[in-house]
């Protein structure tokens, strides 16, 4: 994305796998799933045939962004509520 500025790393690889043995549940899971499935159903099959090992890693990508824009939107939909309710 152009102009896109690097988000600052705020947890490391081993507190998100800690994290995710005590948080992740079927909902999390599934959610996953079908992002991934969406993910495979609309990239063509040539890309992931010849470059297999980059599209997996564009998946991981998306599935981090997702994430990513989750958070930000529930904190600014917890903002809103919270100037709502003053």
């Amino acid at each position: 994305m152009k102009g896109k500025k690097k988000p600052e790393l705020l947890i490391s690889p081993k507190e998100v796998i800690a994290i995710c043995w005590q948080y992740s549940t079927i909902d999390t899971i599934e959610t996953v799933r079908q992002l991934c499935y969406e993910w495979n159903r609309q990239i063509n099959a040539d890309l992931q045939r010849n470059s297999p090992n980059f599209c997996f890693a564009c998946m991981q990508s998306a599935i981090y962004e997702a994430g990513r824009i989750q958070g930000i939107r529930e904190e600014r939909l917890r903002r809103r509520k919270a100037v709502y309710k003053e």
